[in-house]
């Protein structure tokens, strides 16, 4: 049963979410862009609201999602997708599975599938992770109707409120991306990055975007 007072942390978290200017995200546990080997853990849910220039730098028509996941057990994590895209909305789900944490031997290891429903065909993909320090390595692979691609991420601890973050998609359509996120707090968390599109030549081009994520325990 979920305690009063996890009721109330998640209204708060609401509240703050809704007051915020524009969009929301579902998507799995991500280093920038591409997913990372984390998961949330068992029983915790995450809400969380982005808004990005769509497809210049703030861009005033910016696209808008909805981001919430939750831990199932300690190696697994669902989530639910909401994008707003111009007025096109998409829903979707996304999946992790943690096949492995890290250890003196061996790097972490997670598959996941996103962009499942709602006509379209689901990503694939598969990732590990090794820490160094402060910082983590992040290499994998991704498939989305028959487009493959390589996914190279790090991020970095800067000191107990700040961390960085970058990753690359190696795809025509990927996406190299650089944010520097705030922890408010262990359950509050905003997110700055900006993201330029790999193929010059497409409409999509680059973004800077904001995400604000709550975590609670239930």
């Amino acid at each position: 049963m979920i305690k009063t007072s996890k009721i109330c942390k998640i209204i708060i978290g609401c509240a703050v979410i809704c007051a915020l200017p524009s969009l929301v995200l579902a998507y799995p546990t991500a280093v920038s862009v591409i997913p990372s080997t984390d998961v949330i853990g068992a029983n915790n849910l995450k809400l969380a609201y982005e808004s990005n220039g769509n497809d210049q730098p703030f861009d005033t028509d910016n696209a808008e999602y909805f981001y919430t996941q939750y831990g199932i057990g300690e190696k697994f994590e669902l989530g639910v997708d909401v994008y707003d895209l111009g007025g096109h909305d998409k829903k979707y789900l996304n999946a992790k599975y943690m096949i492995s944490a890290e250890s003196e031997t061996m790097p972490a290891i997670s598959v996941g599938a996103m962009y499942i429903g709602d006509g379209n065909a689901p990503l694939f993909y598969a990732v590990g992770s090794r820490s160094f320090g402060a910082a983590r390595l992040f290499v994998g692979a991704q498939t989305w109707d028959d487009n493959d691609s390589m996914l190279l991420g790090a991020s970095y601890k800067i000191n107990e409120a700040f961390s960085a973050a970058a990753d690359y998609q190696s795809s025509a359509w990927g996406r190299s991306t650089l944010g520097l996120t705030w922890h408010a707090t262990t359950e509050l968390s905003a997110t700055l990055y900006g993201s330029r599109n790999n193929d010059r030549t497409l409409d999509a081009g680059d973004y800077i975007g904001l995400v604000i994520g709550y975590k609670v325990g239930l």
